[in-house]
């Protein structure tokens, strides 16, 4: 058996292996915050035995996974089993520029295929729709939100990288996995002096228990009807596009 293949099967064993804590001491030059509004995600620079930390929106929904694409570059093509990927949650304290240690739990790591690009699906929700691909390897864990920061972080297995190779930038696009829903939120309001009535929100046919909150709908078209006894009733059309939220206010006359 190769060392590269022994390294490989021993990676593998730690992405299965139960997370733990650990030390981890790494410089971090970039930090990003993944959110459904920006679905093209960020592209970042990193360099081997750096770490780029991502955090989740506050209000993260829609996000059913992370997606992190990496690109090689030049200097290590042909040589990338030199170099190891590795994905940490719960990463404390808050990762910043200037910090260097932390402590970490690992989910999975294993070294760079032999290509000139690489991508990665980490699930942040217990339910979803995500399937792998030829182009895209889904990690078998689940980042829950109350498991971040995460780290993706590259390590050098062995010695011997060449000044050209420790100088190499990689690119790190890190981008949201959406759900095909999107969600609408419902506001009306009455004629100046006007005595407010309860109003019914119904979306189709459907009414809306909870018309003050958003409602989730899959990808399409809607009617939204606003019904309030003494008015007239408002019908308003939208189009629920895949992590987009839209608003619908109605003025009742």
């Amino acid at each position: 058996m190769n060392r590269a293949l022994r390294l490989a099967l021993i990676l593998a064993m730690l992405s299965s292996s139960p997370v733990q804590g650990q030390g981890l001491r790494t410089a971090v030059p970039a930090i990003v915050t993944v959110s459904a509004a920006e679905p093209e995600g960020s592209t970042v620079v990193l360099r081997y035995n750096e770490a780029v930390a991502v955090l989740l929106s506050d209000k993260p929904f829609f996000i059913e996974g992370l997606e992190f694409e990496l690109r090689v570059p030049k200097a290590f093509q042909g040589s990338e089993s030199s170099i190891a990927w590795s994905l940490y949650s719960s990463v404390r304290p808050l990762p910043t520029k200037e910090r260097l240690d932390y402590n970490a739990e690992l989910i999975a790591t294993q070294p760079l295929p032999a290509r000139v690009s690489m991508n990665l699906i980490l699930p942040v929700v217990e339910r979803h729709g995500i399937r792998g691909g030829p182009f895209a390897s889904i990690i078998p864990s689940i980042a829950l939100p109350g498991r971040f920061p995460l780290f993706f972080k590259l390590s050098p297995i062995g010695k011997g990288l060449s000044p050209v190779m420790e100088k190499a930038d990689f690119r790190l696009t890190v981008r949201p996995v959406l759900s095909d829903e999107g969600g609408i939120v419902v506001s009306y309001s009455y004629p100046d002096g006007a005595d407010p009535v309860q109003a019914s929100v119904f979306l189709g046919d459907k009414r809306i228990d909870k018309p003050q909150d958003m409602i989730t709908a899959r990808k399409g078209a809607y009617v939204v009807r606003v019904h309030a006894d003494g008015y007239k009733e408002e019908i308003v059309t939208v189009a629920v596009e895949p992590g987009k939220i839209v608003p619908v206010h109605v003025s009742l006359v």
